[in-house]
């Protein structure tokens, strides 16, 4: 059965009652383990789903709180996070532009496919320097580097039979890279100053918003490799897409509905909604932030509306509150100078149309009137 095939049962599987004793649904990836930890747990007397009925179930309740949106960009998005949460140990790479939500899919993973007592531990590869880095991921012993005065378990063993998220695993520096590529491999680890092998039952979830593959191969000039090859094929084992917000124009108002409750809530408010006027000015927004700079626009928008309704002038976005008291005639861009002179220039010619988009609020024919170039060619650029 297709695990997203309820759509016209959701609410039935909602409004019904199944006893589990106040147990999570347990998966661990295969569908045999949550027969093994529930089948003793029924009585002829309760009412009874089929397996995939209570799979369904689960799936849907996690992704109505994690992924919100029902284009058909985040529909696969969805189905890909249903059938990986259900694959036991294999890893999971997730790829996609700052802000888009890969957490909140490595979560869904974690929802679905493992109890509710079980650890999910995230950690930011780009956080920390390497030696720190590497402390947090595997631990240490006592005596191992300056100020180590107890033994200290890492995050790996932190996740112990639950889920680690690697976020930001492209800025891993090498020597962090070696050691993750012994993890994926063999599932064991070694602390900081130690040299006893240690055992650790996760699934691993990793996070980019950079091509790691490119990454992998190195520059066209120097082919010099900041990504070890063989440890982004074992990371890609399972790969997940999640595309920009502007990609999927359908979701922003279910998105910024959904983040309005949400804030409504936090606030203690009544904001009912977004005037039609408020609406179109989202929907033309380009989102260079995702659903991150959507969450930031609706939590001003509820400070700064006066009435039960967000009004156009209540929506103020990222660039115009940095932009207060700056010359936007002359706006600084930074440009990563890293790669040949073609990529550092690619990268300046989207920097640059990114600054029109929020310029002209999205609107294509002002960006490529300002840009001097065929509105075809803006839409190819940033992948409208």
């Amino acid at each position: 059965m297709n695990v997203l095939s309820y759509s016209a049962r959701s609410s039935a599987l909602f409004s019904s009652h199944v006893v589990l004793q106040h147990r999570p649904l347990f998966m661990a990836g295969s569908k045999d383990a949550f027969v093994r930890a529930y089948s003793p747990h029924f009585s002829s007397s309760q009412p009874i789903y089929s397996l995939d009925e209570l799979l369904n179930k689960r799936i849907i309740s996690t992704f109505s709180r994690l992924l919100v949106g029902d284009s058909n960009a985040m529909r696969q998005v969805k189905e890909l996070t249903a059938k990986f949460a259900l694959t036991g140990d294999d890893t999971v790479l997730l790829y996609g532009e700052s802000g888009v939500g890969k957490e909140q899919v490595a979560r869904a993973i974690k929802e679905i496919a493992y109890p509710h007592d079980k650890p999910f531990i995230a950690i930011n590869c780009a956080a920390l320097p390497p030696t720190l880095l590497e402390s947090e991921l595997f631990g240490h012993e006592k005596g191992a580097f300056t100020g180590a005065h107890e033994r200290r378990i890492g995050k790996f063993e932190e996740a112990k039979g639950g889920v680690i998220f690697l976020d930001e695993i492209g800025e891993a520096p090498p020597e962090i890279q070696q050691k993750l590529l012994r993890v994926v491999e063999r599932k064991t680890i070694e602390r900081l100053g130690g040299n006893t092998t240690i055992p650790v039952k996760v699934k691993i979830i990793a996070a980019t918003n950079k091509n790691v593959f490119e990454l992998s191969r190195g520059s066209t000039s120097t082919r010099e490799a900041s990504f070890r090859l063989d440890l982004f094929n074992r990371l890609n084992r399972l790969p997940i897409y999640i595309p920009p917000l502007r990609q999927r124009p359908d979701d922003i108002m279910t998105v910024a509905n959904f983040l309005l409750e949400k804030e409504n809530e936090a606030k203690n408010k009544k904001i009912k909604g977004f005037s039609p006027e408020a609406e179109a000015k989202l929907k033309g927004h380009y989102w260079p932030g995702n659903i991150r700079e959507l969450g930031n626009v609706i939590a001003r928008g509820v400070v700064f509306a006066q009435g039960d309704i967000i009004q156009p002038d209540d929506i103020k976005f990222d660039y115009q509150i940095f932009s207060q008291g700056v010359d936007t005639a002359h706006p600084t861009i930074q440009i990563d100078f890293r790669g040949t002179l073609k990529e550092v220039l690619d990268r300046a010619r989207l920097a640059y149309l990114d600054y029109l988009s929020q310029l002209h609020q999205g609107n294509v024919s002002a960006i490529a009137e300002a840009a001097d170039m065929k509105p075809s060619k803006v839409r190819q650029l940033l992948g409208l």
